[in-house]
């Protein structure tokens, strides 16, 4: 198998195992997707061609099968701004004239040089590799041109994909978010079909051989972090469809499965400088493993209480117990606590130096009892936890604190669980409505997300703080909590907005999930004073935050969030 196959299969594999949503629901979405012509807003066919940006499409291949004629086919577009570049053996017959814009070079005899000699000779401002098999969406090519016309500062674009089998049958979509360098180290964001600024693409060397099959992913990521992130753009439209490799039996896939996560991982190390493993759910998703201080930071962990002891005996076992962390203290809120039992619980703890239980008296003010607790706490890191949050495995902290210390890092939060297993938080989105939705809920815990979300790592608008770490200096330059509008609800997405506007990013970690009992501890009432007080703080956050509703970078256009049910049964949106 050539390299370029090796990549075809283990991304099909992945896109498997990936999938967010059934057969049916992309079959009964498929009629209501807009054609490309209808976004194009450029009015290409009157403009000279000198004016429209040029693009290349890269395409080696050993021959000339039916796959190749098929990607030929929806390349060619009748305009001097677009090109293919098809680089084949010297000793293939090939009739290009049928297939308008086609240009020929030689195929290298080494196969570690076969894409670069196709890009070495390209002509166009812009590049985009495609594999024998791939399928340009009616109307790519103007809607590409238009894209590109439209913003003429742009380094890099991708958009969203799917995969297409011989006889043209659509399936596995895959709708991307906003450009993530976090989640780009876990799993390849741009896929196909990813347009390049030439001049970018040879001043990084193009393709390195040495990180085949996943040398295109090795690109994304260098490119991706050598430009500035305003020069990238995600297309949410699908643009190109993936080619389907041939059936493979299971040791086959299993090894190109493991040859791309090899070199995928080697990728991403060389890029870091620093070591980077499978992630425990999926060998093809990289798990990063960041700096450490050589001094363990000292963290300290907010826990609001008021009774509900067994909640609280259950959350600090797993603190104290099962948390593998050397430099680790609590700092247990008490709002009024009253039975016997917790306050005999209270005077056990205070024979563990680790833990000190601050009284925080007065009507129940979530805001106000965490920024009191701040003040008091002794952490350079702040960790702020419910109390009906159980540990699963001990290395979750300092997985949160590695990522939390990166300077351009502001909140952290974890991947919680249902205790039924279902995903209850993975990173909040914030949806047009306007409504915050947590990002995957009630997947279940072995699903990988279909862009890698729940087993690698993810930035999002902000994450919830019933596990949430932040460091100390970055929560005081923001003013820490809103006590006054936001006292109950709302007020840990705030933060995080806040967090984001001073130029941080906030960050997911999916590796290593806690459990959380959501609502375990505070029971909802249909108490007209508490829904008239929700009602008060959910208008004074979506008032504060109107614009980032509609601006969400994990968001998508084409999917609806729904609170009681998993994405995958949602109903699609048409853009």
């Amino acid at each position: 198998m050539t390299s370029d196959e090796v990549s075809q299969t283990a991304l099909w594999h992945a896109a498997t195992l990936m999938a967010g949503y059934s057969e049916a629901d992309y079959a009964a979405w498929l009629p209501r997707e807009l054609p490309l012509s209808a976004k194009l807003a450029v009015p290409l066919l009157d403009m000279p061609a000198a004016a429209q940006p040029r693009l290349s499409f890269l395409i080696a291949a050993p021959a000339v099968t039916p796959a190749l004629e098929t990607t030929l086919r929806s390349a060619c577009w009748d305009s001097r701004s677009i090109e293919i570049v098809l680089a084949l053996p010297a000793d293939v017959t090939f009739e290009g004239a049928a297939y308008g814009n086609v240009r020929r070079v030689a195929l290298p005899a080494e196969e570690s040089a076969t894409a670069n000699a196709a890009l070495a000779a390209a002509a166009g401002e812009f590049v985009a590799f495609l594999s024998p098999g791939d399928v340009l969406r009616a109307g790519a090519c103007a809607f590409i041109i238009g894209r590109l016309l439209a913003a003429p500062t742009l380094n890099m674009a991708y958009a969203s994909e799917d995969w297409i089998d011989a006889d043209g049958r659509r399936c596995l979509p895959r709708f991307k978010p906003e450009w993530d360098p976090f989640a780009q180290l876990a799993f390849d964001l741009p896929g196909r079909l990813c347009i390049m600024r030439r001049e970018q693409v040879t001043a990084l060397g193009g393709l390195r051989p040495a990180f085949a099959p996943a040398d295109h992913y090795d690109l994304h990521l260098r490119l991706g972090t050598h430009v500035p992130e305003s020069t990238i753009a995600r297309w949410p439209e699908i643009v190109c469809h993936r080619a389907i490799p041939a059936q493979s039996d299971a040791a086959t896939v299993e090894h190109c499965v493991a040859r791309y996560a090899d070199a995928a991982q080697r990728a991403a190390s060389a890029h870091l400088g620093r070591p980077v493993t499978a992630s425990p759910l999926a060998t093809f998703i990289n798990r990063p493993h960041f700096a450490r201080p050589e001094e363990a930071l000292r963290v300290t962990i907010l826990v609001p209480t008021r009774d509900r002891v067994e909640l609280l005996q259950n959350c600090l076992s797993g603190l104290l117990q099962r948390t593998d962390y050397p430099a680790l203290d609590i700092l247990i809120l008490d709002n009024e606590s009253r039975e016997p039992a917790t306050l005999a619980y209270f005077a056990e703890l205070a024979a563990d130096p680790r833990v000190e239980v601050l009284r925080v008296p007065g009507p129940f003010n979530y805001s106000a009892i965490n920024n009191t607790g701040v003040r008091a706490a002794r952490g350079d890191i702040l960790v702020f936890m419910n109390n009906d949050v159980e540990v699963i495995t001990p290395g979750w902290l300092a997985e949160m604190v590695a990522v939390v210390c990166r300077p351009e890092v502001g909140c952290v939060g974890a991947k919680l669980l249902y205790g039924d297993g279902r995903v209850q938080h993975a990173g909040v989105s914030l949806e047009p409505g306007p409504l915050a939705m947590h990002v995957h809920r009630l997947r279940g815990s072995e699903e990988l997300g279909s862009n890698a979300e729940l087993a690698g790592l993810a930035r999002c608008s902000a994450v919830t703080a019933a596990c949430l770490a932040v460091r100390r200096d970055v929560f005081d330059e923001v003013g820490g909590f809103d006590e006054h509008k936001l006292r109950i609800a709302y007020n840990d997405i705030d933060l995080c907005l806040k967090v984001e506007d001073s130029g941080r990013s906030n960050v997911c970690v999916a590796y290593e999930p806690l459990f959380h009992l959501e609502g375990a501890s505070r029971h909802t009432q249909a108490d007209p004073v508490k829904i008239a007080q929700d009602r008060r703080e959910m208008n004074a956050f979506r008032n504060r935050w109107r614009e980032r509703f509609d601006a969400d970078p994990v968001a998508h256009p084409n999917i609806r969030r729904d609170w009681d049910l998993p994405d995958r049964l949602v109903a699609f949106k048409a853009f």
